[in-house]
């Protein structure tokens, strides 16, 4: 604005000097004591009459640049005032936050004042925010008497509040058996809607299912991370998983069939799925060795039992033994004479 009115301080100054140069110049022309011809002074008024209506129009637009110059002040005057509109009340919140206004103002009438709000806040005037709601919002209060109504706008500005997200549907412990699988399934949400990532430490692991064995009794804490990059939130939960017994396993043995005269050979192969110590035994007639030479007397059928243990648990497989009759000739041992 100063620059403006330098501006045109400077102009009406140099359209001044210019004014003073041009009646300077007609005096030296009219005002000497050899008047040159009439054809020349006539031609020098016509130049000073061209020379002042140039004076006239610059004066012109000098007056208009004034005029413009003016409207401008007006304009920037007005701007405070523009400005001075805006909501003088400003409320700062953040997310989740509530807010109850509570206006203030009198009657000179002494008549009851009525309130009322505009969205979102409701007819109390009061607004619980949410996460998700950050942003500037412009409220207008309005006080009646029932006749006459007064309003002011408020400018509520609700700021963003990151928070963690929420792990649910998950106790704080779970009891399980030896060989039980776990699936772990949980409700995890974040309230201001950011993508976020989820991770499940050992021996559970982040796809959530752990398939238990029967070496793993044990009591275990789990822990669950979701992070949506700048904060993030972690549950521990215990896991049991109790000890289960399971009896050792015998694998099948075929039934055997033999001659006699020849060796009988069982040899089974057991397991245990808790790695616990086991006894195997053989009935006779084999024997816990597994081995039997059969003799030529020896022909028949035998239920053959295989048993092992582990101390607690047994587990029984039959075998069916035939020992197949074989005629052998009679063997000449000595001859003596008793006669």
């Amino acid at each position: 604005m100063k620059n403006k009115k330098f501006l045109i301080c400077v102009l009406l100054v140099s359209i001044l000097i210019l004014s003073g140069c041009a009646v300077k110049d007609y005096l030296q022309r009219y005002i000497v004591t050899e008047q040159p011809a009439n054809y020349t002074l006539l031609s020098e008024k016509e130049e000073y009459v061209d020379e002042l209506n140039e004076t006239e129009e610059l004066l012109n637009e000098t007056e208009e640049l004034e005029a413009s110059v003016e409207d401008m002040d007006e304009t920037i005057e007005e701007e405070p005032t523009r400005f001075d509109k805006r909501p003088q009340i400003r409320i700062t919140v953040e997310e989740n936050d509530s807010i109850i206004l509570k206006p203030e103002a009198e009657d000179a009438d002494l008549d009851p004042i009525i309130y009322t709000f505009t969205n979102p806040l409701n007819e109390e005037g009061a607004w619980k925010t949410n996460f998700g709601d950050a942003g500037k919002y412009i409220v207008t209060v309005t006080a009646s008497d029932g006749e006459l109504t007064t309003s002011k706008e408020v400018l509520i500005e609700v700021l963003r509040k990151n928070v963690p997200p929420v792990i649910e549907g998950i106790p704080d412990s779970i009891a399980i058996d030896e060989g039980d699988t776990i699936k772990m399934t949980p409700n995890v949400t974040d309230p201001n809607g950011d993508d976020f990532t989820l991770e499940i430490s050992d021996p559970v692991g982040d796809d959530g299912i752990w398939e238990t064995g029967y070496t793993d009794h044990d009591v275990y804490i789990v822990t669950l991370t979701a992070s949506d990059g700048e904060l993030e939130s972690v549950h521990e939960m215990e896991l049991i998983v109790n000890r289960k017994n399971i009896a050792p396993i015998i694998e099948p043995i075929a039934d055997i069939v033999i001659k006699e005269g020849e060796k009988v050979e069982i040899e089974p192969i057991v397991t245990d799925l808790n790695e616990d110590d086991v006894e195997v035994h053989i009935s006779d007639p084999v024997g816990d060795d597994g081995e039997w030479e059969t003799v030529y007397t020896d022909h028949g059928e035998y239920s053959v039992t295989v048993s092992a243990s582990d101390g607690e648990l047994e587990s029984v497989v039959i075998i069916n033994l035939v020992v197949e009759d074989v005629n052998m000739a009679p063997v000449i041992l000595n001859i003596t004479n008793i006669g």
